[in-house]
């Protein structure tokens, strides 16, 4: 028996449309087109030097008043000596966790860093909130040296999705933003 289907005008709704197709390509080929994606790189590297330069003038602050008394005790007993006289160099891995730790601190507690705030950028999870203390420490790791940063941006440029992300920021389910301030200035 073949079953017969008897369709009257009006009476079934048209099947929705598909969904769109996932983005193809990886943030490469996007970057190189979306001027907004640039845009955005481009604010992020921004606020990454404003934040650099805060943190580095923190832990010049810090190690000049710990390494001052040494210096000076130093150059009283074997005379100067111009090695002494970079006391960040007493601290090499000072600067890669206290970046760790101000960027975890201040993308947990307000969203943002200094920088991220000066730009019109904000860090979101997945859910539109802040992200949690560990996802915000997990996201940043790469900051403690240079090269680990550079590896988490090419990786998540580098292979498909979203391409706002760097590799960690995936990994956590994070995202940065355009604050709604300044994407409504931008509408205007």
């Amino acid at each position: 028996m073949a079953a017969t289907i008897i369709r009257r005008s009006g009476s079934v709704p048209p099947p929705p449309p598909p969904p769109p197709p996932p983005p193809q390509g990886t943030g490469f080929d996007r970057i190189q087109k979306d001027q907004q994606l640039q845009s955005l790189w481009l604010s992020r590297f921004i606020a990454y030097v404003i934040d650099s330069i805060i943190v580095g003038l923190v832990v010049s602050l810090i190690a000049l008043t710990v390494a001052m008394p040494i210096v000076i005790i130093d150059v009283f007993s074997h005379g100067f000596r111009p090695e002494p006289w970079a006391p960040w160099s007493a601290f090499p891995g000072l600067m890669s966790i206290l970046s760790l730790f101000y960027y975890a601190i201040l993308e947990s507690s307000r969203g943002a860093t200094v920088g991220k705030g000066i730009m019109g950028l904000k860090v979101i999870t997945g859910r539109g909130e802040r992200p949690t203390l560990d996802k915000a420490f997990l996201r940043n790791i790469s900051k403690l040296h240079w090269i680990l940063l550079l590896l988490d941006i090419l990786i998540g440029l580098g292979t498909p999705g979203n391409p706002n992300q760097k590799f960690s920021d995936r990994y956590v389910g994070a995202l940065v933003v355009r604050s709604t301030a300044v994407v409504n200035q931008e509408l205007k």
